[in-house]
């Protein structure tokens, strides 16, 4: 199948992407990565995150050869890909946010920077905010073409939480 778009994988951090990027790999869907971050406790089966991508505003030449093929990227940085003779197919990971700052707290306190339940408030409120201008945002977006996934939807066809982890 040829696909003339480059799918990216999106939404906050710990929001289940680095499992879509798996998920689309086991279907056929080459990733951009560069396997510079190693897979860890925090995410046993790999990040599956491209360096150049986080560079995109200066330097947006990786996506040279991307169509039909998969990047994960940070909401943020979809601001900075080109439109002009893109298109994009945006897989954008919803996960409550309660779960994603926990998720992030655990992962930030086993690398020695903990973050106190005041960081978290503060944090929490930023991606509440950055979410909604987002929003607005990809609502205008001609190149991009959106679809939200539910991190925590049982339509997964996966019987249990233990059972879904152990499958990625």
């Amino acid at each position: 199948m040829t696909r003339d778009y480059l799918t990216v994988v999106s939404g906050l951090p710990r929001s289940g992407t680095s499992m879509m990027m798996k998920i689309l790999e086991a279907g056929g869907v080459e990733p951009i990565t560069d396997n510079l971050r190693k897979a860890d406790r925090d995410n046993p089966k790999g990040y599956y995150e491209f360096e150049p991508a986080k560079n995109t505003r200066n330097d947006a030449s990786w996506l040279v050869g991307s169509a039909g093929k998969s990047v994960k990227m940070v909401y943020r940085l979809l601001y900075d890909l080109p439109v002009e003779g893109h298109t994009y197919k945006v897989i954008f990971m919803r996960r409550e946010l309660d779960e994603v700052l926990r998720s992030q707290g655990k992962m930030l306190k086993r690398l020695g920077r903990d973050m106190g339940q005041a960081d978290q408030e503060a944090m929490g409120d930023l991606f509440r905010r950055d979410l909604e201008v987002f929003a607005q945002w990809a609502q205008r977006q001609d190149a991009f073409e959106f679809l939200d996934v539910k991190y925590g939807d049982r339509h997964w066809n996966v019987p249990s939480r233990q059972k879904r982890e152990d499958c990625f």
